[in-house]
């Protein structure tokens, strides 16, 4: 049984039903509907909401993006109008299976090392400097930082002690995998690129009007890019080269960077450009972009030495996946009660008949 059945499955069952949200006749607010019971565990409607509305406003937030540098189309929309529904499956999904590896390793006895938990925020915390910086840099409060620690946790300890390891992929494997997917194992375009970068400052308005007025000059004028780069752009890494990007020290050619290390809407944005032209206004949270495209070199196919460790990490993770979706499956006829009735299996028993270890 895959995720998504194990979705439908927790919804469908006996007394599985979220109640009816809202207030009770006597005022009193009605608790958060339920999505499903795992155990032990409840996974409420609440908390799919505000998890796929956090995941979901990066998503919008790229499409404005896009939007206000003319690089959106009727496609992209169209794509985009499924973006929520397919995203809320992928939530769903996670928080029954978070549910799932909390139930059963907080049922065999374990629990976190809260000791460790704080050494790791703390450690976080300097890198980002400080606790306050830290959840300013992941967009979290603290107390949402520790839990998904914790949770984090315990899925290293349900892997280590429930799930059996899937075995290595062979050779024959990823050369099957190889042949069968070679258009698509590609290295990313290389392209010599001028960038110039604008503030947005506290007035945006006036910001989008001078960046404007900078791309009409240039699109009018390509080859004042590098001088005007100096001038006015506060990109420092590129600023003193007019404007010119670098792929740093050791690259096969150091001034051709390639369109996979930039932002996608620039690298989107360049994609489009022929050689000698400039682009549209690109907005980033940082700012206005302006870019002129002088060459691009398409991307070549890998050999096969190249990238059979990158292939084998895939099968392996694609491996992991369907031994914990055939795990689940077992786990669900035996030891699940969606509705908090009936006997519950012994999951160290479970995991014996599986072929897993005893405990975490």
């Amino acid at each position: 049984m895959s995720i998504a059945a194990l979705i439908a499955f927790a919804a469908l069952a006996p007394g599985a039903a979220p109640p009816t949200p809202g207030a009770s006749p006597d005022g009193i607010a009605a608790p958060p509907a339920i999505l499903a019971r795992i155990g032990g565990k409840l996974v409420t409607t609440a908390e799919l909401e505000e998890n796929l509305e956090r995941q979901f406003r990066a998503y919008v937030e790229r499409r404005e993006q896009a939007v206000r540098a003319g690089l959106w189309d009727a496609r992209q929309e169209a794509a985009f109008a499924e973006v929520r529904e397919r995203l809320g499956a992928e939530v769903r999904a996670a928080l029954l299976r978070s549910a799932l590896i909390e139930d059963m390793v907080e049922g065999s006895g374990y629990r976190p090392d809260e000791t460790l938990i704080e050494l790791r925020v703390a450690g976080a915390a300097r890198k980002a400097g400080g606790l306050e910086a830290l959840a300013r840099e992941q967009g979290r409060s603290l107390a949402e930082i520790r839990e998904e620690l914790r949770r984090a946790d315990l899925e290293r300890r349900f892997w280590r002690a429930f799930v059996p390891p899937p075995p290595e992929p062979t050779p024959a494997q990823v050369r099957e995998y190889y042949l069968a997917n070679r258009r698509e194992l590609r290295s990313p375009p290389l392209a010599r690129l001028r960038l110039i970068r604008l503030p947005s400052g506290p007035d945006r308005q006036q910001a989008f009007e001078r960046a404007d007025d900078l791309r009409r000059e240039l699109q009018y004028a390509p080859d004042r890019f590098p001088d005007r780069a100096r001038e006015h752009s506060t990109h420092r890494e590129s600023a003193e080269r007019g404007g010119l990007l670098a792929a740093g020290p050791g690259a096969e050619a150091p001034d051709m960077v390639s369109l996979g290390a930039i932002p996608a809407p620039l690298a989107e944005a360049a994609a489009r450009l022929r050689p000698g032209e400039v682009s549209g206004l690109v907005e980033l949270a940082d700012g206005f972009y302006l870019l002129k495209l002088e060459e691009l070199r398409p991307g070549r196919e890998y050999a096969l030495a190249e990238v059979c460790e990158r292939i084998a990490d895939l099968l392996r993770r694609a491996a992991e996946e369907r031994t914990f979706a055939d795990w689940v499956d077992c786990y669900m006829h035996t030891a699940y009660v969606a509705d908090g009735r009936g006997a519950r299996a012994d999951p160290r028993a479970l995991v014996a008949q599986r072929g897993g270890t005893a405990s975490p």
